[in-house]
């Protein structure tokens, strides 16, 4: 018996220990992913809070005349689109903090490197149960 367990032996393969890297900064990224989309969520909800409130004081149906009455109508119509749009950026970083949460627990379960010409450098791809990009990590609001 050398005394070299199968942990130890894979501690010392130069592949487990660039995985292990490589794992360690993806955990990383992934949580700061998430605490910018948490803030992103908050500061969301705080400017619909502050825009329900304005809604609720300024919003009123003036029916003066046809023409104030139609005027009263496209202002409602402009705040429901606006309030439609914050909603659809509110279920948007929603469902990518839920991507963030499962990927949290297992970022990953493959690796394929890929070499789509001779003269281009091999690309890593890492197949997870949840998409999340390098594009997303600047842009969690798009």
């Amino acid at each position: 018996m050398t005394g070299n367990t199968e942990m130890e032996q894979e501690m010392k393969d130069p592949i487990f220990e660039e995985e292990q890297a490589h794992l360690h900064t993806t955990y990383r990224t992934l949580c700061e992913m998430k605490t910018d989309l948490e803030d992103k969520l908050q500061k969301l909800e705080q400017q619909a809070a502050e825009e329900k409130n304005d809604i609720r004081d300024n919003l009123r149906l003036d029916t003066a005349d046809d023409e104030v009455l139609m005027e009263s109508y496209a202002e409602m119509g402009t705040w429901n689109r606006y309030v439609d749009s914050m909603n659809v950026t509110s279920d948007l970083l929603t469902h990518r903090l839920k991507n963030l949460d499962v990927l949290l627990k297992a970022p990953y379960f493959a690796r394929v490197t890929l070499r789509f010409s001779p003269e281009e450098e091999a690309e890593d791809y890492y197949i997870g149960s949840a998409a999340v990009s390098k594009k997303q990590r600047g842009s969690a609001d798009h």
